[in-house]
């Protein structure tokens, strides 16, 4: 290149009339190039979150029935499959992959062949006792203070009395307790009463429970590994 030529760094020098030289400034990508790169950019990132939340499933084994089922079935062993799915987190999270801890749980809902067993479509606990349930409200002190535990076997006595000469009779032998609420007592605490959840064998013993709990005074005495419990169902006081 001659003297006297000057090159700008950027710039291409191109040799033009008399010896001097023009220089031709270096053009930037145009607008639709920069959109078309973004678009290829960002279908690319897309393609990575598809990939990586496709990699998150698991597949893995879960607990369906295997058989149609209705509302209120006690499930046994014979009434569920494991069958391999792949399911997304959110319902992989209430599903179960261990069918023992679905035996013995009650079907809140009628399913179908294979449908998968979820959380909240079955009850364990109170709801799968076949029993009947109930709840009576009891005055504290006469429900052992208090001190009842679920779990404890308890006979259920009623008082009908007008003048202290009515008659005590046992309405429930054997109930289960299923659940104790003594509540809070505090200064401001009107109510002295324990609510007592009982489960009872028959609707004849629920009745009479029922009953006794509106119309007579009930009384419940503990009879968990009671030796001797007798056979009287009533009682009259004497006449004086």
């Amino acid at each position: 290149m001659c003297w006297g030529q000057h090159t700008v760094e950027g710039m291409t020098p191109v040799q033009g009339l008399g010896g001097r030289a023009i220089v031709r400034r270096r053009t930037l990508p145009g607008g639709r190039a920069v959109t078309g790169g973004f678009l290829i950019a960002l279908a690319a990132l897309g393609v990575f979150v598809a990939a990586r939340g496709a990699a998150q499933h698991s597949t893995q084994h879960y607990v369906v029935v295997a058989h149609e089922v209705t509302a209120g079935t006690k499930l046994a062993d014979a009434d569920l499959a494991v069958t391999e799915l792949d399911l997304p987190p959110d319902l992989a999270s209430h599903a179960f992959t261990n069918r023992d801890r679905v035996v013995g749980q009650v079907a809140l809902a009628h399913l179908a062949t294979g449908d998968l067993v979820q959380g909240s479509l079955v009850a364990e606990g109170d709801a799968a006792d076949e029993r009947l349930q109930l709840s009576i409200p009891v005055e504290r002190a006469r429900a052992l203070d208090g001190m009842l535990e679920p779990g404890e076997t308890v006979d259920v006595l009623a008082t009908y009395s007008g003048s202290g000469s009515g008659d005590t009779i046992v309405v429930a032998r054997g109930a289960e307790v299923r659940r104790v609420d003594n509540g809070a007592r505090t200064a401001l605490t009107a109510s002295d009463n324990t609510v007592l959840v009982l489960a009872v064998d028959n609707p004849d013993t629920a009745l009479a429970v029922a009953h006794a709990s509106q119309a007579g005074k009930v009384t419940i005495v503990r009879a968990t590994g009671a030796r001797d419990r007798g056979t009287s169902s009533s009682y009259q006081p004497p006449e004086g």
